[in-house]
């Protein structure tokens, strides 16, 4: 959740570190926000079955998880 307003960065990267996906980057108003990530790089490609990492950062404070992509073959 935002406490005030802020630049804001929410991404996807693979185990490499390389950034997979941007799922938002600009200004943002004070308050709680959602965010779906259709499984697709910035190009529109679908990712592989893998873990990925999606990173959220505001005002200098940072939030991550994992993420485990299983595509159906």
């Amino acid at each position: 959740m935002l406490t005030q307003d802020a630049e804001l960065d929410v991404a996807v990267y693979d185990l490499l570190g390389r950034k997979v996906a941007t799922l938002f980057k600009g200004r943002a108003a004070a308050g709680t926000r959602d965010f779906a990530w259709q499984r697709t790089r910035d190009d529109g490609a679908a990712v592989t079955s893998g873990i990925y990492f999606y990173r959220a950062s505001a005002n200098g404070e940072v939030a991550s998880g994992k993420v485990l992509v299983l595509s159906r073959q």
